[in-house]
């Protein structure tokens, strides 16, 4: 924009996914980063230093994504992130005079990298012909052919997306050795307010049958065996794990649902941001509903009546975000239809996303415990 005459210029524009703009220390740009499958560098300055180094760095790791964190005033000197999907998070010292580099250290020592896997983007057509986009990550060694499957739905689920490199949080179901789907359904950011808005009132509706649509898609490539398919989901993606074995209650073996949203009215009346800030009640009447019965119709314990799929819940007892009366409702519900009480693993001084180690290990080592009963070929 030149602010003189208030006219703009367009000087790049992505097909399909939202673009960040990238500044060195002073505030300068230089360069913009997409992602829409891998993450894809487009330098608006060639000359500008930062630019020089994280083209000439993305030739030394082509698997990976660079980016200069800061630098020396004179821009000898620089701290290098490196992003990868079969690696955790690096940083370097890269001397751009010496044309050397040095590594500073891994973020996450303790990994095992050789156990982490390769996820490929894919894209398929929903049944509306909406086009979407995500990754697919096989087990290490894997063929690709006829695995058993975990879709795992992101949470948010306006805003948030799931993006290609290191997963810190989903990463334990490659471990198991299962393959992994994750799909950017309607309603994602990075698509565009458009996209997202695709999503607005429809969390049991057109979202779920984004959802549906993938697992077939799968099937159909052959990558899932269609008798090994669950579901795991944390947050909105605890919603969609549990509605999604109400709509599909054929579709999956077993469902692992975290911190879910279960009930609207229990989010509209307790949840933090609906209690505590003026947006947050206009938040759910512009996704959900302005009404209690829109806020019904899109609560998982309204549909329990259709549930056989076995099911996990687990759920932080200091939860703010979704709180815990979420999975007691459901337990009720199901409870009240004559359905099986789930089993809920309350995790003790803990709120929306694990934290503490000890809970990140009991909720890892249950949730593989619950797959391998229902769809794993291991002892």
């Amino acid at each position: 924009m030149n602010p003189e005459n208030g006219s703009f210029k367009e000087i790049f524009r992505h097909e399909y996914v939202d673009a960040g703009v990238e500044a060195d220390d002073e505030g300068t740009p230089f360069g913009i980063y997409t992602t829409p499958g891998r993450i894809e560098f487009t330098a608006l300055d060639e000359n500008h230093p930062w630019s020089r180094a994280v083209q000439a760095l993305q030739r030394v790791f082509p698997d990976g994504s660079v980016r200069v964190t800061s630098s020396t005033e004179d821009n000898r000197l620089m701290v290098v992130h490196l992003r990868q999907d079969t690696k955790t998070p690096e940083y370097f010292l890269f001397d751009t005079q010496k044309n050397n580099l040095n590594s500073l250290f891994d973020s996450r020592p303790w990994v095992d990298d050789s156990k982490l896997a390769s996820m490929e983007p894919i894209k398929l057509t929903a049944r509306d012909g909406l086009e979407l986009h995500g990754y697919l990550t096989l087990p290490v060694a894997s063929n690709g052919k006829n695995e058993p499957l975990i879709i795992v739905p992101h949470g948010g689920p306006h805003g948030p997306r799931d993006r290609w490199g290191y997963q810190w949080f989903e990463g334990f179901i490659l471990a198991g050795g299962y393959a992994m789907l994750q799909v950017n359904f309607r309603g994602s950011g990075g698509y565009g307010p458009k996209f997202e808005r695709l999503g607005h009132g429809e969390w049991a509706k057109k979202v779920q049958d984004d959802l549906t649509d993938s697992v077939r898609w799968a099937v159909d490539q052959g990558i899932a065996d269609p008798d090994r398919i669950c579901i795991f989901g944390w947050s909105y993606g605890g919603f969609a794990a549990v509605m999604s074995i109400a709509k599909e209650p054929d579709l999956y073996k077993c469902s692992v649902s975290g911190a879910g949203v279960y009930d609207q009215n229990i989010q509209y009346n307790e949840a933090d941001f609906a209690t505590n800030t003026r947006w947050g009640k206009r938040y759910v009447d512009k996704v959900i509903g302005p009404n209690e019965e829109d806020r019904r119709l899109a609560s998982p314990t309204t549909y329990v009546e259709s549930i056989k799929t076995p099911l996990l819940l687990i759920h932080g007892e200091e939860d703010a975000r979704v709180p815990i009366d979420h999975a007691r409702a459901l337990q009720r519900a199901m409870e009240n239809a004559g359905k099986p009480r789930p089993r809920l693993i309350q995790l003790e001084n803990e709120e929306h996303t694990p934290r503490n180690e000890k809970n990140k290990e009991e909720m890892f080592r249950e949730t593989l415990a619950f797959f391998d009963k229902y769809i794993g070929t291991k002892p």
